[in-house]
C-alpha cells in the first residue's frame, strides 16, 4: 500500500500596525472606563484576537474591501459583531492588505453606539 502525504494548511502571518494596536486600546478602554463595562471590554478584545486567528487561518473568507478598491483584490475586510451589556449590537471593522504571503492589519474601527 503506498503511502499519502498529507499537506498542511497554508497559514499567512499577521502583523499589526502600531496604529491598529492604539486603536484596539481605544476600543477596548472605551468600553472599560467610560462604558463602564470592563468584561464587555474583555470580551470585544479576545473577539478581535479570534478574528486574528481567523486571518491567519484564510484570509480570504473574508470579503474584499469596497472602500479601497484594486485590481488584484489586496484588501479585505473582517467585520466583528459584538453584543454588550445592554444588548446593543456593534461592530468593529478590521482592514487587511496583503503583501506578499503576508497580511497587516491596517485600521480598526468601531462603531460606537
Amino acid at each position: 500500500m503506498g503511502s499519502t502525504k498529507e499537506k498542511a494548511p497554508k497559514t499567512y502571518s499577521l502583523r499589526a500596525t502600531e496604529n491598529a494596536l492604539q486603536n484596539i486600546d481605544n476600543i477596548t478602554g472605551y468600553i472599560a472606563y467610560i462604558k463602564h463595562q470592563p468584561i464587555n471590554a474583555i470580551h470585544v478584545g479576545d473577539k478581535i484576537f479570534e478574528t486574528f486567528d481567523r486571518i491567519e487561518k484564510n484570509p480570504f473568507s473574508f470579503r474584499e474591501c469596497e472602500e479601497i478598491p484594486t485590481k488584484t483584490k489586496i484588501y479585505r475586510k473582517a467585520v466583528i459583531a459584538v453584543r454588550t451589556a445592554n444588548s446593543v449590537c456593534r461592530s468593529v471593522t478590521l482592514r487587511l492588505a496583503r503583501w506578499m504571503k503576508s497580511y497587516t492589519l491596517t485600521f480598526i474601527s468601531w462603531l460606537k453606539i
